[in-house]
């Protein structure tokens, strides 16, 4: 389970969420006000964090904590009237979004996508200390990329069905939300691991073919 912190000014939303989450098993600490989460200090693993506060806003705080807490993972809280705002937040560093109303098994879902991305991190760091050496810059970000797994679930699609559309992919990942995927399929097609045929429909690059080959002999698969 994992160390949570929770930073909304709803209270009844902060409060919903610190129940949900800690009656999965999680150790979660709240706060309602922005300004007192600037003063953070404690490691935490996952941040949820509202996207709209008054005072100090929920961008403002995502690169406030991918300065002082960089390995921590960030996931935005958001209304879908803002859902366009929460994918910008993806591209400065958020690790996913939660649109409100929001349901436990969506929160849950959330909280392990994180949890995975992060596991895949760490096994990046301990392969680096095995090999001894630094990756290059560009296997570096091919490697984040694929640390998501939404992301690395769509290289699992492909590896099995050789290529699919954008309702196949979806309903394969059970991903309501089409703006988010539609985020983790242009990271894919724009690190060159993904392409799309006559068909629009998505497949692995020539490139992707290799990174997968790579990545399992490296022991870093997906899974």
């Amino acid at each position: 389970m994992a160390k949570i912190l929770v930073i909304d000014d709803d209270v009844q939303i902060g409060e919903q969420l610190k129940e949900i989450l800690e009656s999965n098993g999680h150790d979660v600490q709240y706060l309602s006000s922005s300004e007192e989460a600037l003063k953070i200090k404690e490691d935490f693993e996952i941040i949820l964090l509202d996207l709209v506060m008054p005072k100090v806003d929920g961008l403002y705080l995502l690169s406030h904590f991918k300065k002082t807490h960089p390995n921590t993972q960030i996931l935005m809280i958001t209304a879908f009237a803002t859902i366009e705002s929460a994918v910008s937040a993806m591209r400065r560093g958020a690790t996913d979004y939660i649109s409100k109303p929001f349901r436990s098994k969506q929160i849950e879902t959330a909280i392990r996508r994180a949890m995975e991305e992060a596991k895949f991190a760490n096994k990046i760091e301990e392969k680096k200390t095995v090999l001894a050496q630094p990756y290059d810059k560009e296997v570096q970000e091919v490697l984040n990329t694929l640390a998501n797994p939404i992301r690395h679930g769509i290289v699992d699609m492909m590896k099995v069905n050789g290529r699919a559309g954008f309702g196949e992919i979806r309903t394969y990942l059970n991903i309501e939300d089409s703006p988010k995927l539609s985020f983790h399929l242009r990271k894919l097609m724009a690190s060159g691991l993904l392409e799309q045929d006559r068909d629009k429909k998505y497949m692995l690059s020539e490139k992707g073919e290799k990174v997968v080959e790579s990545l399992d002999q490296l022991k870093l698969g997906m899974r």
